[in-house]
């Protein structure tokens, strides 16, 4: 009779080169500053062992061309918590100085506020994009 193992299946490792091949190709997009709308931001970049540090200096509303996986870096990690207290189940214990602000109350991330992001035009060009002028009016469901 054989035995069934019952530790858990380790996870497969996605293939590295895969997976830098398809980070390094390029994607065409609109870099948008939340944050400080009309600004430039600049920052380097380096995601997998070997490359080379490279340096990026984006403006807001610009069209750029860039490796995706700089494109998934900025839509990513391009956000802050907003913290906020929530009214707790009693499950989770608060310290003495929340427990202060109201009956239970616990504090909790209840908002990502942006600071930057990278809208992809690999399907819509920019001379398809609606401009500001236009509004729409309603939206109903059929």
């Amino acid at each position: 009779m054989s035995q069934v193992s019952t530790a858990p299946k380790a996870k497969a490792k996605p293939n590295i080169n895969f997976l830098r091949e398809d980070h390094e190709k390029p994607v065409r997009g609109i870099f948008k500053f939340h944050e400080v709308p009309g600004g430039v931001m600049e920052f380097v970049f380096k995601e997998f062992k070997g490359q080379k540090i490279e340096k990026y200096t984006l403006a807001d509303g610009e069209i750029y061309t860039i490796p995706k996986g700089v494109a998934i870096h900025l839509n990513k990690n391009g956000w802050f918590p907003l913290y906020n207290f929530v009214q707790g189940d009693g499950s989770v214990q608060t310290g003495m100085a929340v427990q202060g602000f109201s009956n239970n109350s616990v504090q909790k991330v209840t908002k990502k506020e942006r600071r930057f992001s990278f809208n992809s035009l690999e399907f819509m060009d920019i001379d398809d994009m609606p401009d500001a002028s236009s509004k729409i009016i309603t939206i109903e469901s059929v």
